[in-house]
């Protein structure tokens, strides 16, 4: 019925004693377990516990070996954990879906219409508060030497604003009462818009894929609701000077920003590429005028019209230059390789001209491959580094499905993460220069080839645990040397692939020492979740 795949749930336990039983807890995640926003913490669980101190089923945290974990936001909780034991959370909604707020909508979704959910539902609890914000709980986790870090940004932080050092970018005004107004359109996937003035930036909680229709209007009434609060009474809105969104041709969230321009709505839209806006979003939290920065993700439009994910940009003012990425290259099946990985590593493999293993693709099927790179149906060129850890944990027989979004990702970081420390060296990513003389090309099939080659001769979370190695090594080393080259001094690192807490670890190590400023988001999710902050500075 919720048709989540097998995406992790929380937990919340009735105190923080009950959580020391099962995970490890440092100081700082039990501040953030504590603290009044009350957000979902991923915890390391103790090794030899879980199932002989509380019998969960596998299914709950999966293969990532970290549980999220959290304690009661209200009295109600409190009174239900401490009867029952430790409860699995989670929001009365299907997947990609709003969340429901209406006693009748949950009978409709989950009990009525013959729906198999009636029989696996043993009583409900209701009240007759009424649900003014749908609010998902925050996620966050602790990375050293970071801190707390924003995997989600939602209940007990939205809507507070996000203070800008310095008064914001130059230009801006100080007082989020004076000046321009800003609407900020974020991406597509977990959309979440931002609206400011000057210093003082609002972001909503992410609502999902715009895509869908019941999305788009939970985030439109959100976004109405909210400029109407800014504006001077409940039937004035705060009229945006400017609205920016994302300069992919296809996106939802752009042709919103254009329909309101075109209302008289907003005056003026500016689009942004997807990565220079998550950059943005560092420098916004930084008070950077410049730095170089690092974006990996799964897709984003690129400037070329290509597919990027794997980006080192020199960010100056409001413009970019492009510095490094992974190699281009085709591949075929479209929007499905983000949910079937073995398209990924089809690709991947074809390309560095090695055959295509039959548990990954059948034959014929690696046959249709190779006929659609060769001529071009049907195919996209990509620098995705997403795809690229999807690619190694079906090679490397970790994960074979996404039935959640970066479920390979996850997996391949838990294996990595639970190997011994002795992969360095065992996989490499050449750096080559670009043939254009500017910047640098990262050789995915030198990577690719060596996976293939060592895979089935040593457990898998050492090859998993290499390969993050190279990874960090060759991203360490791009940084390093455009710094020398630039003389830029400040290193930005965001995107959703550094929620991975290994592969942002082993780069800041990796960068420690060389005199250089490194930062990742803290005020916002690394993300898509962040998009809208690095607009909004891009914007100014």
């Amino acid at each position: 019925v919720k048709g989540r795949g097998d995406k992790p749930f929380a937990v919340m336990f009735s105190d923080m004693e009950s959580i020391r039983r099962l995970c490890e807890v440092s100081d700082a995640e039990e501040e953030l377990l504590r603290s009044a926003a009350r957000p979902i913490v991923l915890l390391d669980m103790r090794e030899g516990k879980g199932q002989k101190d509380y019998p969960f089923a596998e299914e709950i945290c999966g293969a990532t070996g970290r549980l999220g974990v959290m304690l009661p936001s209200f009295g109600g909780y409190v009174m239900l954990t401490r009867a029952l034991g430790p409860l699995i959370v989670t929001s009365a909604n299907s997947s990609g879906s709003p969340m429901l707020t209406e006693d009748d909508e949950f009978m409709a979704a989950f009990m009525g219409g013959g729906s198999e959910a009636i029989a696996r539902i043993d009583a409900v609890w209701t009240h007759d508060r009424q649900i003014l914000r749908p609010l998902d709980d925050s996620v966050m986790q602790v990375v050293e030497p970071y801190g707390a870090l924003f995997i989600r940004r939602a209940r007990g932080y939205v809507p507070l604003p996000v203070l800008l050092p310095e008064g914001g970018p130059p230009g801006s005004s100080h007082d989020m009462a004076q000046g321009q107004s800003i609407l900020a359109m974020g991406g597509d996937l977990k959309h979440s818009f931002a609206i400011g003035r000057g210093s003082r930036v609002i972001l909503s909680q992410p609502f999902g894929d715009i895509e869908e229709l019941q999305v788009e209007r939970a985030a439109t009434s959100e976004r109405e609701a909210l400029l109407r609060i800014l504006g001077s009474g409940d039937s004035v809105e705060c009229q945006p000077g400017v609205i920016v969104c994302d300069m992919h041709p296809g996106y939802r969230s752009s042709e919103l920003a254009h329909a309101m321009v075109s209302s008289g709505l907003a005056e003026v839209v500016r689009t942004c590429q997807h990565h220079h806006a998550h950059i943005a979003s560092v420098m916004a939290e930084q008070g950077w005028r410049s730095c170089i920065g690092a974006a990996l993700d799964g897709t984003g439009y690129g400037a070329d019209g290509h597919i990027w994910g794997s980006e080192v940009m020199l960010c100056q003012g409001g413009g970019f230059r492009r510095m490094a990425h992974l190699k281009d290259i085709p591949l075929a099946g479209g929007d499905a390789a983000a949910t079937d990985p073995r398209l990924s590593a089809a690709g991947f493999l074809i390309h560095a001209g090695l055959p295509v293993p039959g548990e990954i693709l059948s034959d014929s099927a690696t046959r249709l491959m190779r006929a659609a790179v060769r001529t071009g149906t049907g195919t996209v060129y990509q620098s995705s580094m997403g795809r690229l850890f999807d690619a190694a944990a079906v090679l490397l027989q970790v994960a074979h499905a996404n039935t959640y979004e970066g479920e390979c990702a996850m997996r391949l970081q838990a294996a990595a993460e639970a190997a011994d420390d002795v992969g360095l060296g065992l996989i490499s990513l050449p750096m080559v220069r670009a043939d254009s003389g500017r910047g640098y090309i990262w050789d995915t099939d030198e990577l690719i080839r060596g996976m293939f080659k060592l895979r089935g001769t040593m457990e898998p979370g050492i090859l998993a645990r290499a390969f993050h190695m190279a990874i960090a090594e060759t991203l360490a080393d791009t940084l390093t040397r455009l710094s020398d080259e630039t003389g830029e001094r400040c290193i930005a690192l965001s995107g959703g692939v550094f929620t991975n807490r290994l592969l942002l670890s082993m780069v800041t190590d990796r960068l420690g020492g060389q005199g250089l400023t490194v930062a990742t988001n803290r005020e916002v999710p690394p993300g898509d979740g962040g998009l809208a902050l690095g607009q909004y500075w891009i914007g100014n």
